[in-house]
């Protein structure tokens, strides 16, 4: 599957991991 997470950092900047596993 894939799980896609996104940060907001606390001076503004974004933040988008990406990770792939196998279930």
């Amino acid at each position: 599957g894939i799980q896609i997470e996104i940060e907001h950092d606390w001076n503004g900047d974004t933040s988008i991991e990406v990770y792939g596993y196998e279930a």
